[in-house]
């Protein structure tokens, strides 16, 4: 995580509900909540690694770290929040 935040890619926290896993993309679908300042809330597609792609599932709230990286929007440090 040090080498990431020193990496001088601008990432940003999310909060959203997986609405597609795409693992031929290695993507979701997040439709995310509004980024303060920087974003409104969307519909969008992510780059995410193979454990989260693993362990991702339709419907699913998650929170992440998102990120432009080349032409890909990318997802990290992903976690499921605990449904009530």
């Amino acid at each position: 995580a040090a080498a990431a935040a020193n990496d001088g890619i601008k990432r940003h926290d999310l909060r959203g509900v997986v609405t597609n896993v795409y693992a031929d993309r290695s993507a979701l679908l997040v439709r995310h909540e509004e980024i303060p300042g920087f974003m409104k809330p969307m519909t969008m597609l992510f780059k995410v690694d193979a454990a989260t792609l693993q362990a991702a599932r339709k419907g699913q709230t998650i929170t992440a770290r998102m990120s432009r990286q080349g032409n890909d929007w990318v997802l990290e440090d992903v976690k499921v929040v605990a449904q009530p």
